[in-house]
């Protein structure tokens, strides 16, 4: 039985509920391409070679950010005002809160994009992956180690 967070992603990557983060993913794979090659380079130097399929789910954990950062930073901004509510007049108190919300939040926040990142990614290497392996093994050849 698949736990119950990846099968709520994998029901909304099926209704377009993700549509956002299949839009921005290969974007922003193609703009870290080097930071990918040295990541790859670097972990298959520790750990030995590994598929390129999970070289990119750890790249994707390991750098740990958005693949669409405004995408993010709105959908942050609409989990802190459905939690603190709309209702707060004083800038002071709405501002102590939304402070507290990123003090105690924020990084549960991020840590649950970035499984939706690595599961749209599951959802979606096989289009993903040939597109990245010929971009990887240009920078490869560009840049031999």
């Amino acid at each position: 039985m698949k736990n119950k967070l990846l099968q709520e992603i994998f029901d909304s990557f099926e209704v377009g509920q993700l549509d956002d983060y299949k839009k921005s993913m290969l974007p922003f794979l193609l703009a870290n391409k080097d930071k990918i090659h040295d990541f790859i380079r670097s972990f298959e130097e520790q750990n030995g070679k590994q598929s390129l399929e999970t070289l990119i789910k750890f790249f994707i954990l390991t750098y740990n950010m958005p693949f669409d950062m405004k995408g993010y930073l709105d959908g942050q901004s609409r989990a802190i005002e459905q939690d603190i509510g709309p209702q707060i007049d004083k800038f002071e108190e709405r501002n102590k809160l939304v402070s507290k919300w990123i003090k105690t939040k924020a990084a549960n926040y991020r840590s649950h994009t970035i499984l939706i990142q690595i599961a749209c990614f599951d959802l979606m290497k096989k289009e993903i992956l040939p597109v990245i392996g010929k971009i990887l093994d240009f920078c490869e050849r560009q840049n031999p180690s």
